[in-house]
Parts: C-alpha cells; sequence; structure tokens
C-alpha cells in the first residue's frame, strides 16, 4: 500500500501533527467532508487534505514502500512505530498505546505485513484491540509493560508464543482469543487473575505457565484449548468460573488446592481425559454439569462441608467405580449422577433413604449404598 501526495497537499508529518491534536480531544478524525472511493480514502480538513491512494505501485518493491510508508508514525501520546520491510512492527516512546475503538492506529492499514511485534522499554500500557488481528508470528514485550488490554492480541491466528514479563500486573478478557497457532504461554506477572476467554479457542495451546499469584480463573478463560494438557495449578486459587476448562480434552490432571471455595457450572465440562478429581472442603457447592462428560474420570474426592451437588455434575462419569457422597451434602439435582450404570456404586454417608431434598431423578441406575 502507497501513500502519495500532489504538490498541494500537505505533509505526512503536517498531516499526523493535526491527527495528534485532533485525538488528544478524544476524537480519531474531525473532518468537514469524508469521501471513501474504491481504491481511495479522501479526508478533507480546512487548510489541509490527504489523498490515500490504495494500491498505486511506483519503480519501488514492495518492502521498500513498506519502508518509507511506516517509519515513525504515532501510536500513543508519546508513542511511534515503525514497520520494516521483514515485517518487524516496533513501538518505541512511554506511556499507552492508543486503544484501537479510540484512535486510527497506522499499523490498521497493514495487519497481514507485520511478522513481529517488538515492544520497547518505555512502553507501560497496550492498549483495547491494539494488535487484534494481526499477522504476527512473534511477540515480545519489555520488562516495562504493565498492563494488556481487553483483546490486545485477539484473533493473531499466526502467533505461535506467548511470554508475559513479570511487570504485567493485569491483562485483559479475551485478550489472547482466537490465537489458532499459540502453542505455548508463560505468565510471569504478578496477576491475579486469569480473564474471561483469555485463551478461548486457542485449539493448539499445549502448555501454560500460571504464576502462583493467581487466585482466580475467569469464564471460558480455556473454553476449547483441545490440546492442552500442561498446566500448573495456582497454590492460593479460590475461584473457577463458568466453562472455564470446558473441551479441554486433553488434560488429564488438575490437583485443586485446598483454598479453592467455588467451582462453578460446567468449569470441567466435556474434559475427556481427566482422569481424577479431589473437591476441596471449602467448596459448598458443586456447579451445574461441573464434570459432564468425563469420560476418563475413575476417582472423584468428595469432602466433608459439600452442601449441594448441580444438575448433571457427575451425568456420564461412567468410568468412576465408586464414589462417596458426605453426610454434609442436603441437596443433589436433577441429573446429578445420570447415565451411570448399575455396575457404578454411590456411598452416602449419614442417611438412610435420599431426602425430600434431593431430585427425585439425581441418580440414574447406580447401585447405592446408605450408609
Amino acid at each position: 500500500m502507497l501513500f502519495s501526495f500532489t504538490e498541494k497537499d500537505t505533509s505526512l508529518s503536517d498531516y499526523l501533527h493535526h491527527q495528534k491534536n485532533v485525538v488528544r480531544k478524544k476524537s480519531i478524525l474531525k473532518v468537514c467532508g469524508c469521501f471513501i472511493l474504491v481504491g481511495c480514502l479522501v479526508f478533507s480538513v480546512t487548510g489541509c487534505s490527504l489523498i490515500t491512494k490504495l494500491g498505486h505501485t511506483d519503480s519501488n518493491s514492495k518492502d521498500k514502500q513498506l519502508e518509507d510508508i511506516m517509519e515513525s508514525n504515532e501510536c500513543g501520546y508519546n508513542a511511534t512505530f515503525t514497520l520494516d520491510a521483514d515485517g518487524t512492527l516496533t513501538v518505541s516512546g512511554s506511556g499507552k498505546i492508543y486503544n484501537a475503538d479510540e484512535h486510527l492506529i497506522g499499523w490498521a492499514f497493514h495487519k497481514d505485513e507485520i511478522r513481529k511485534i517488538i515492544i520497547e522499554s518505555g512502553i507501560t500500557s497496550v492498549g483495547d484491540g491494539a494488535f487484534g488481528d494481526c499477522n504476527a508470528e512473534e511477540i515480545v514485550l519489555a520488562d516495562t509493560v504493565t498492563h494488556i488490554g481487553d483483546f490486545a492480541f485477539n484473533n493473531c491466528t499466526q502467533l505461535r508464543n506467548a511470554d508475559i514479563p513479570q511487570s504485567v500486573k493485569y491483562i485483559g478478557v479475551e485478550c489472547f482469543m482466537n490465537c489458532e497457532q499459540l502453542e505455548t504461554v508463560s505468565i510471569q506477572g504478578n496477576i491475579e487473575r486469569i480473564p474471561k476467554g483469555a485463551f478461548k479457542n486457542c485449539l493448539k495451546l499445549k502448555s501454560v505457565k500460571i504464576p502462583d499469584s493467581v487466585k482466580s480463573i475467569g469464564p471460558d478463560a480455556f473454553f476449547s484449548c483441545y490440546e492442552l494438557s500442561q498446566l500448573n495449578v495456582p497454590p492460593k486459587l479460590e475461584k473457577i468460573e463458568e466453562s472455564a476448562f470446558y473441551y479441554c480434552t486433553s488434560l488429564e490432571t488438575f490437583d485443586l488446592p485446598d483454598t479453592v471455595f467455588e467451582l462453578e457450572d460446567m468449569v470441567f465440562n466435556s474434559c475427556k481425559s481427566l482422569k481424577r478429581i479431589n473437591i476441596p472442603s471449602k467448596v459448598r457447592y458443586l456447579g451445574t454439569s461441573a464434570f459432564i462428560g468425563c469420560l476418563a474420570l475413575e476417582s472423584v474426592r468428595l469432602e466433608e462441608g459439600l452442601t449441594s451437588i448441580g444438575n448433571g455434575a457427575f451425568s456420564g462419569c461412567t468410568a468412576v467405580r465408586e464414589i462417596t457422597v458426605p453426610s454434609s451434602v442436603t441437596t443433589i439435582a436433577d441429573g446429578a449422577f445420570g447415565k451411570w450404570t448399575a455396575e457404578q456404586t454411590i456411598i452416602v454417608k449419614g442417611k438412610n433413604s435420599a431426602p425430600s431434598e434431593w431430585n427425585s431423578d439425581w441418580n440414574s441406575k447406580a447401585k447405592v449404598v446408605w450408609n
């Protein structure tokens, strides 16, 4: 893509200077007239005009055009970027990179050409959606970055690895969602939460290193990470939210620490390779469909303190030979042990029969031993 100017046109630097003044007023572009034509964009401002001709070529190579076009353009109040011929996008300066939904950032027109993103020392924050849909295979984050915004690297379908430095204290919702080629993630930052959809639909994600500081894993955080098999469970983890590991079909083990007190609905739904799980004593309610379809699940331990087992919680877990329901359980919902067979045994502590609070269809065909 080539930007060209007539003799009557204001220079690119003048235009960018004007644009900077405009965005400081929280507006992407304020124009007297805007004309969008096939093959060209016309921005008309009082006293100056910028004509962008798309698809125009001259004697220079495409690589040379990229060098000329993408040089020292603004991407933050105190940040600039360059995009060189080999597709390396380098951001330098200080402070925050703009949010993509508030500012028109120059690389938005060149996302297909980006192969590597380098965020240099001095940059502290990556704006919301800043690099969404880029073709980058690699990102390098300086240890001055403390904040990665919502959707920051969303849909970067060629990204292979993500190494988040220790300086990072916050990562935003869906920040790496749909990074289909992403294989390894190392989070070294002092964060307390893996947010909603952070790695959702990262279909080839195999290994994730989570820092010990994490206390909660948000809804859909690892939804449909089919190949995820290596994941360390942080020792201070307290809460796993809805569908956090839904369809993590390669996950075999997940050792919940004693600090966990909440497991929401569908947390391990359809984790077909999961073999064992121990539910800590602080958990009072086991969510709806929490382990439904965990076909390989062989060992389940429920601790005293659990009071309620949700609808379909262990439905279809036909590899479990025996499970003990603690005496503290007061309610069991419909189908909690659905699709269990006569070869399976449920031992119920402290009761001679099912209490009235238990749904009449709590168990399908499993043998029940009242103890």
